[in-house]
């Protein structure tokens, strides 16, 4: 799955993904080649996740582990 589009909010990145976050038991995701924390985002959607800091990630492919 891909980035689909990406922005900032404070001090976390929103990304918006081409398919459904997994239902599997992942704690990282890995964005572009660099891993990250996830925090999930209540309400927004089964494709949208946060990960700390801002990053401009969209395009890229995402793995969670």
């Amino acid at each position: 799955m891909k980035v689909e589009s990406s922005w900032t909010a404070r001090d976390m990145t929103i990304l918006k993904l081409t398919e459904c976050i997994p239902l599997t038991d992942w704690r990282k995701m890995i964005v572009g080649g660099v891993e990250f924390k996830p925090f999930p985002v209540m309400d927004s959607g089964e494709n949208i996740i946060a990960a700390e800091g801002k990053h401009d990630l969209t395009g890229k492919q995402v793995v969670f582990a």
